[in-house]
C-alpha cells in the first residue's frame, strides 16, 4: 500500500489554528459555564506546540500570550508569570515585526501576571497596557484587546 501524501508543514499550521482557536472559543465561554481545565490546558499547549513547528518567533509570541491567558484562567500565578515574561521577551525581541496588538498583548499579559501575583507595578504596567490598547488602529482589533484587557482575574 503506497503512503498517502501528506504536507507536514501545512498541517502543522492547520492544527495550530485549530487549536488557537478553540481555545480562544473556551475563554470566551460565558463567566456561568463550566469549562473543563485540563481540556482548556491541553488544548492551548497544542496550539503552542504546532506554532513552534508552523510559526515563527511572533507566533512563540502569540502562543506564550495564549498560554499565559489560560493560567491566568486557572488561577495558576507562577505559570502566568513565567509565560508572561516569555512573550514579553519575544515581543522584545519581534519589535520590527509585531503588530500594534502583538505588543498591546504582551504588555496586557505581563500586567496580568504581576497583578495576580500582588505586585507593586502592576498598577503601572496596566497603565502601559491600556496605552498600548490606545495605539491599536484597527477597531476590530481595539474591540479584542478592551475585551482582554476586561476579562479576569486581575
Amino acid at each position: 500500500m503506497a503512503e498517502a501524501e501528506f504536507d507536514r508543514a501545512v498541517a502543522e499550521r492547520w492544527f495550530a489554528a485549530a487549536y488557537n482557536n478553540e481555545t480562544w472559543d473556551l475563554l470566551e465561554t460565558d463567566a456561568g459555564e463550566v469549562v473543563d481545565g485540563q481540556h482548556l490546558l491541553a488544548t492551548a499547549y497544542a496550539a503552542y506546540r504546532h506554532w513552534l513547528a508552523a510559526g515563527g518567533a511572533l507566533e512563540r509570541q502569540r502562543g506564550r500570550h495564549l498560554l499565559a491567558t489560560v493560567h491566568a484562567r486557572l488561577g495558576q500565578v507562577e505559570m502566568v508569570r513565567e509565560q508572561a515574561r516569555a512573550c514579553h521577551d519575544l515581543s522584545e525581541l519581534n519589535a520590527a515585526e509585531q503588530t500594534p496588538f502583538d505588543r498591546a498583548c504582551a504588555a496586557e499579559c505581563r500586567a496580568r501576571a504581576e497583578s495576580l501575583a500582588g505586585s507593586d507595578e502592576a498598577p503601572g504596567l496596566r497603565a502601559a497596557a491600556e496605552t498600548a490598547g490606545r495605539a491599536i488602529p484597527d477597531a476590530g482589533d481595539r474591540e479584542v484587546f478592551d475585551g482582554l484587557l476586561a476579562a479576569g482575574p486581575w
